[in-house]
């Protein structure tokens, strides 16, 4: 009986870290409501990447300004790699 507790209450502390360490990334949307970081609907899906584990993304968008009202951290921030220009 005990072992079987044990062995829930690990998977639970498991599936809880793993959801814990995946929940921030996100990737900033194309038509954000605002500028504002840290809300969440700004985001895909909706949850602010703000944790030392998390990748906040940036692709195409129609709002390039970004305001961080509180500190942020974050283990990276990745964008589309910027096309060379060809000399005319």
């Amino acid at each position: 009986m005990r072992t079987r507790l044990f062995s829930a209450a690990l998977a639970a502390l498991c599936l809880a870290t793993l959801h814990s360490a995946l929940a921030g990334s996100a990737t900033w949307r194309l038509n954000p409501i605002s500028s504002n970081w840290n809300r969440a609907i700004n985001w895909t899906p909706e949850t602010v990447p703000n944790g030392p584990l998390d990748v906040a993304t940036f692709d195409v968008s129609n709002s390039t300004d970004v305001d961080t009202l509180e500190s942020v951290e974050v283990s990276a921030m990745t964008s589309p790699p910027v096309p060379a220009l060809s000399p005319s």
